[in-house]
């Protein structure tokens, strides 16, 4: 009984750390950074503590032996692996793999919605909401390939910020091809022939484009001969 009382213990722990609460302090995707294999193109993986920033998409790293905040140059990484999830950097954004089969997947970007954001803070006398949401995020939106920022000092402060409210958009990826998950988009890639076709087929399938899921028929359809 006791050994099962430690086992809950410790999955409620790592889903408290992967737990989606970001602030206007602590811009980032998971609670704190944590394990990832890091896949390069040149061949080479690495283990880094990694997490993902949800204003520009891309991939911070603790430089090993420090405690600073670095960023990960998007077009030298393919696939970061994080816990059970999987992210490829596809055309600088940072996608995770939320539905996949053999002809491709659907990648889920989580940003942060700052529409939503100002909305929520309002605008000072003078200044507009843009500018205020702005100026909450730039204490970690200098952390880059050229500047660092303390890993523990950003952390300690999370608390002190909003909480960031989150959007998801999706893409389907497929033959090494990007494609917005949108209908609109969509129709501007597909031959004359798929494009015919492709109203009945949301139709019939009832695709929901909030739906990974339902999403990754899409990619199927691209691929059907």
């Amino acid at each position: 009984m006791r050994k099962i009382f430690s086992v809950l213990v410790l999955m409620l722990a790592a889903l408290a750390l992967q737990a989606q609460n970001p602030t206007t302090t602590w811009p980032y995707l998971y609670n704190d950074f944590m394990q990832g294999k890091v896949f390069f193109k040149d061949g080479s993986s690495k283990d880094y503590m990694v997490n993902v920033h949800i204003l520009r998409s891309t991939l911070h790293f603790i430089e090993p032996g420090t405690d600073d905040i670095k960023e990960a140059k998007s077009k030298d990484v393919i696939v970061v692996n994080i816990g059970s999830d999987s992210f490829y950097s596809k055309q600088g954004k940072m996608l995770r793999a939320a539905a996949t089969n053999q002809l491709g997947f659907v990648g889920e970007e989580v940003l942060a919605d700052m529409a939503a954001l100002n909305s929520e803070s309002g605008a000072a006398y003078g200044a507009s909401a843009n500018s205020m949401s702005t100026m909450k995020l730039s204490s970690v939106d200098g952390a880059g390939p050229t500047a660092s920022t303390n890993h523990m000092n950003l952390k300690n402060s999370k608390e002190d910020g909003k909480l960031i409210p989150l959007e998801k958009e999706y893409y389907l990826v497929t033959n090494g091809q990007v494609y917005p998950a949108t209908k609109k988009e969509l129709e501007l890639f597909l031959t004359p022939e798929k494009k015919a076709g492709f109203k009945a087929f949301l139709k019939q399938n009832k695709i929901s484009w909030k739906s990974p899921e339902s999403l990754l028929k899409i990619v199927d359809y691209i691929n059907a001969k």
